[in-house]
């Protein structure tokens, strides 16, 4: 063989070579940009997997903050109301013409014995009198009508010794307004169930 056909012999693997190396560097080329972006899709979806999860856990955060806070305005509410009707009622049980005989009725509830004093409000000073308590003492009981008041807008306050028993209009009040609350807070409890 002939120097110039070594040489072009030469040539030719190198050229069969380049183009062999050349080939196998694009093929190399394309399969990892093709891994990469497999890769990269991958991991797009994998975030918006994640992202919307994370989206659907605050959007059900704020729905349940949202509820909270409604039940929250609700519950605020409906006290504003139960303490203006009961506040209302009080104002119209003192005026009332039955009015005394609540206090009677009250009266002939108090298991003291002996000398009873009671405390009456000071809008009570025309209705409630030492007569009207003589009227509802009894055989092992008698009422004393007690010189000073109580800050109250009615009912009375019995003392028996050291013995204090608050029968005001007010104390009744509040024992049916946390009863009131009770049994609203009861039917709320049903309406967010029912609403689920």
């Amino acid at each position: 063989m002939s120097l110039k056909a070594i040489r072009e012999k030469i040539l030719s693997d190198a050229k069969e070579e380049a183009e062999g190396l050349i080939s196998r560097a694009r093929h190399e080329k394309k399969k990892a940009l093709e891994d990469a972006e497999a890769g990269l899709a991958a991991r797009a979806e994998k975030d918006r997997a994640r992202l919307a999860e994370s989206l659907g856990e605050r959007k059900r955060r704020n729905r349940e903050h949202a509820l909270r806070e409604e039940e929250r305005v609700l519950l605020n509410t409906r006290r504003v109301l139960i303490d203006r009707a009961l506040q209302n009622a009080v104002d119209l049980i003192a005026s009332s013409e039955d009015y005394t005989e609540l206090i009677g009725a009250l009266l002939s509830r108090c298991d003291f014995t002996g000398d009873v004093e009671v405390i009456t409000a000071a809008g009570d000073a025309g209705r409630i009198d030492q007569g009207f308590l003589d009227r509802h003492s009894r055989g092992d009981v008698r009422f004393v009508l007690s010189p000073g008041h109580h800050e109250g807008r009615g009912g009375v306050i019995l003392l028996s010794g050291k013995v204090r028993r608050n029968a005001t209009l007010e104390m009744i009040e509040s024992m049916v307004h946390e009863e009131l609350v009770m049994e609203l807070s009861g039917r709320l409890a049903v309406e967010r169930l029912a609403d689920r």
